[in-house]
Parts: C-alpha cells; structure tokens; sequence
C-alpha cells in the first residue's frame, strides 16, 4: 500500500488540481475513485468527520502519515510535505 492515498472523483477540479502538484513533485500515491465504489464515497464522509467538518462528501481526500487533509490547497499539501513554494 502506498504511504499516500488519495480520495477523489473524475469530475472533481480540486482532485486534478492535487494529484497533478503530487505527480509534480514525483510524491506517489494510491488513487481510491469514490465514482467505482460506494463504499469509498462512505469512507470520505467519515474521513471528513474526523477532520472536524462533519458529515460532508468533501474531496480530495488524502490520507498521509495517519493526518486526514481534506480538499487541501497547493500551499497545505507544501507544508505537509515539505516542500518549498
């Protein structure tokens, strides 16, 4: 399993937005579609939960080191993994 997940659906601009600064920054990571599985879109409704912002189908969802970020900008997803803008 990949030390990186990331929670995401097609249509979603925010989830290419992420996955597109992950590649760029050559950060692998396991992709989970919540479009293919319903239980995934469940998994982010909890995942949010957990994050403080209730009960939402907020996405990305990437999962690092045990930290939950959900919908992350460029500049949070810099700051969790180190690296400079």
């Amino acid at each position: 399993m990949s030390e990186v997940i990331v929670y995401s659906a097609d249509w979603c601009g925010d989830c290419v937005r992420a996955k597109n600064f992950l590649k760029q920054h050559d950060i692998a990571f396991e992709e989970r579609n919540i479009m293919t599985d319903a239980a995934l879109a469940e998994e982010v409704v909890q995942f949010n939960i957990e994050a403080g912002f209730g009960p939402k189908r907020r996405i990305p969802i990437i999962l690092h080191q045990g930290r939950i970020l959900s919908e992350p900008s460029n500049d949070e997803l810099a700051e969790e993994f180190g690296i400079t803008l």
